[in-house]
């Protein structure tokens, strides 16, 4: 799947198709963005969620372990060089 971000200035709609994995970055009138991910295979019937609502659902698993937490605040306020290593490493001991 090749990443690539569309730009709009309005959220998509159940009426703006696209494939799988489309991410579109809304403008808002403050000049902020939010983002939004396409995740139906059927590009013809989008289901359109916030970034944010994919990404919490896909790592609520790891949302009660501190290290997981701490690894993406790292993430977030230092843009650590490996940090996806590192949550990997977390993620992979915290499956068995």
């Amino acid at each position: 799947m090749e990443s690539k971000i569309a730009v709009r200035y309005s959220k998509p709609t159940e009426q703006s198709p696209a494939p799988y994995g489309t991410v579109v970055r809304v403008i808002t009138d403050d000049k902020s963005y939010e983002h939004y991910i396409q995740i139906n295979d059927d590009e013809s019937k989008p289901d359109w969620h916030t970034l944010g609502y994919v990404l919490e659902k896909a790592f609520q698993q790891y949302i009660d372990n501190e290290l997981f937490i701490a690894e993406c605040l790292n993430l977030y306020k230092h843009h650590e060089n490996k940090p996806f290593f590192k949550l990997l490493q977390i993620m992979q001991s915290s499956d068995n």
